[in-house]
């Protein structure tokens, strides 16, 4: 929220759990709403704020993914738009592989207890 210039005062509260990819369930400190552009798509988003230490930024969920057009490329880290006459290609981490090796190492030495 930093990069952003928002506080706490900034989102809409709410109590609503999440679930991490690991199954860790943690509760949102609230909701923002932000104008989120992409493939020159302008958009109010409500995003779901957690306290967290990822690696991302943030995840878009299956009803803004529908909603824009999107396809999401997992393997390729890309985001690709169709807007009726032509395909619009957007990245999305420029080094994902170091950054999911990093997590993937995080993750193993913390629970195995070693470092």
């Amino acid at each position: 929220m930093k990069k952003l210039n928002k506080t706490k005062e900034d989102l809409n509260p709410n109590d609503v759990g999440m679930s991490s990819f690991v199954g860790d369930k943690s509760k949102t400190i609230g909701v923002l709403s932000l104008k989120l552009t992409m493939a020159d798509q302008t958009e109010v988003a409500a995003f779901y704020v957690v306290e967290s230490n990822v690696d991302y930024n943030i995840l878009l969920g299956r009803d803004w993914i529908h909603q824009s057009g999107c396809i999401p490329s997992s393997l390729f880290q890309l985001l690709f738009f169709w807007d009726g006459q032509k395909v619009s290609t957007h990245s999305t981490d420029e080094k994902p592989f170091e950054t999911h090796a990093m997590q993937a190492w995080i993750t193993m030495t913390t629970l195995d207890g070693s470092s």
